[in-house]
């Protein structure tokens, strides 16, 4: 992922139901500052995994 930024996740949690699909919470560390990450509505069980590293890759890069 990011060599000098890895992610640090302080909590994560996993669910899903019908109406809502896959979802994923996770609080995370991006810099000095904690980041909520909510993802509802994912079409697989991997699929808000990727989405939140792909999300927090555009969290770094628009800090730069």
């Amino acid at each position: 992922m990011f060599v000098n930024d890895p992610f640090r996740i302080g909590l994560q949690k996993t669910g899903f139901t019908n109406e809502a699909g896959h979802c994923l919470i996770i609080v995370t560390m991006v810099g000095c500052h904690p980041v909520l990450i909510v993802l509802l509505g994912d079409p697989n069980a991997q699929a808000h995994f990727h989405n939140a590293v792909d999300l927090r890759r555009w969290i770094v890069t628009a800090q730069r």
